[in-house]
């Protein structure tokens, strides 16, 4: 009985540990050149293809998870729906606790080693960009935190910048909706309505590249939605390279819930029936 007793065990331990491994899609990582991974054949950081981690619905919008962050409901805007690629990374040690080195998620329009005048293996042509009269792209999703932390403070910073002297208006509105889940573009009021706490700030390209803003109180997810707006106006190129969210979590102390104490108590409930079982054979 005893041996039978210790196979169930050891089985669903088993079992356990196979769907955990399953559950996880980890978010693609960096070429180690500041944009995403290349691949001869594979679109794995593109956020709308089939072959990006868990995809979703057909035309991708999948989710994928960095350490204890889980991303999902990806959306982009039109101009951007076949050439936003991602990839998430850690400022510090890598693999280490996220509430000590934050955690970032970095979007591109090429991947592979970048090179003057684009140099891009894969589209041959970087989308976050603008010589005409003005050019508003969208970029948005969803991150809910977990292993006993939450998301504190986000900063939005950009790489490679180039301003024409007309476009010296280009900006990104970074848009957050704190404790609610919200896809998309989203508003103030589809935030408000949806239960969350919407703030936002703007990054003027001209005169800043990054810019940091504070939540009022850790929440456990977010959404945010980075609204760019690129100007060239007949004038030059207004461009930036890449695009990246970072987040910065503190650790909070967890609440039991019933159903675990629950658990915990049919546990030692079995152990002591084993137990009794053994003395008495």
């Amino acid at each position: 009985m005893k041996s039978i007793g210790w196979k169930i065990f050891g089985g669903l331990l088993t079992l356990s540990a196979s769907m955990a491994l399953a559950a996880t899609n980890a978010c693609p990582t960096s070429n180690g050149a500041g944009l995403p991974s290349a691949g001869s054949a594979s679109n794995v950081n593109l956020i709308t293809s089939a072959s990006f981690p868990t995809p979703a619905a057909p035309g991708g919008q999948g989710n994928c998870t960095a350490i204890d962050l889980t991303f999902s409901n990806f959306t982009t805007s039109s101009n951007l729906s076949t050439t936003a690629y991602v990839y998430q990374g850690q400022i510090g040690i890598s693999g280490g606790d996220p509430s000590a080195n934050p955690l970032f998620l970095t979007f591109a329009t090429e991947r592979g080693a970048h090179n003057a005048g684009n140099g891009n293996n894969d589209d041959g042509t970087n989308e976050f960009s603008d010589n005409s009269s003005g050019t508003a792209s969208n970029v948005a999703y969803i991150v809910a935190a977990s292993c006993g932390n939450q998301i504190n403070q986000l900063k939005l910073s950009v790489s490679n910048v180039t301003i024409s002297a007309a476009g010296a208006d280009s900006n990104i509105v970074f848009k957050i909706c704190a404790g609610a889940s919200v896809a998309g573009n989203f508003t103030n009021a589809a935030c408000t309505l949806a239960g969350g706490v919407f703030s936002s700030a703007t990054l003027n390209l001209a005169s800043a590249t990054s810019l940091t803003v504070a939540l009022g109180a850790p929440t456990g997810v977010v959404s945010i939605s980075n609204a760019i707006l690129l100007d060239g106006n007949g004038a030059g190129v207004t461009s930036f390279l890449t695009l990246t969210n970072e987040f910065d979590q503190v650790g909070v102390q967890a609440t039991p819930e019933p159903a675990t104490f629950a658990m915990l108590g049919a546990g030692l409930i079995g152990l002591g029936f084993l137990r009794y079982r053994r003395r008495k054979t």
